[in-house]
């Protein structure tokens, strides 16, 4: 390892996360059906958010926004991953895509515009791309005082799913 990776980096702010849409995603569904797709949003392994299930679509639109209040700190060589899912009722869900960032990337200038997904391991089918919108500040407050946000704490103590976490890092 590196002194790269051991580096750690203070969090105290806001992170606006918008998934705006995808186009063009693989069908993962042998029936004659598309793919029921969903994303999901990680810093590190702490899930900090999921967008809805869209039926039937492989160029679903989901208009999702999430404020976040993280609060922490975390390795500079962490990485803000964003995946895209087919939700299946009676097997595991597929994986379609994803993106991966480095913090740096989401602390200094966001994520904003079209990304083609890309694959996990060699052997996976993706296509498609999809449009963000995430914008990482360092203020503590959202600009719209009666707007709900999500608190987060990213610390090596916190739960991989902040929704569940046993600390009071959640609201």
């Amino acid at each position: 390892m590196g002194d790269f990776d051991q580096v750690t980096v203070k969090l105290d702010g806001i992170l606006e996360i918008g998934i705006i849409r995808a186009r063009w995603l693989s069908n993962k569904d042998k029936s004659l059906s598309k793919s029921d797709p969903y994303v999901i949003v990680k810093l590190g392994k702490t899930r900090l958010c999921q967008t809805q299930t869209i039926a039937n679509e492989d160029c679903p639109e989901w208009n999702y926004h999430r404020t976040i209040q993280i609060h922490g700190r975390c390795l500079q060589s962490t990485v803000f991953t964003i995946e895209v899912w087919d939700e299946d009722h009676l097997t595991p869900d597929d994986f379609l895509g994803q993106l991966q960032f480095p913090l740096s990337v989401i602390m200094n200038q966001g994520i904003h515009g079209i990304y083609d997904l890309k694959q996990r391991k060699k052997n996976e089918t993706v296509s498609g791309d999809i449009t963000l919108d995430i914008q990482y500040s360092h203020q503590l407050q959202p600009k719209d005082p009666y707007q709900h946000i999500l608190k987060i704490n990213v610390d090596d103590h916190a739960s991989s799913t902040p929704w569940f976490s046993e600390n009071k890092s959640t609201q």
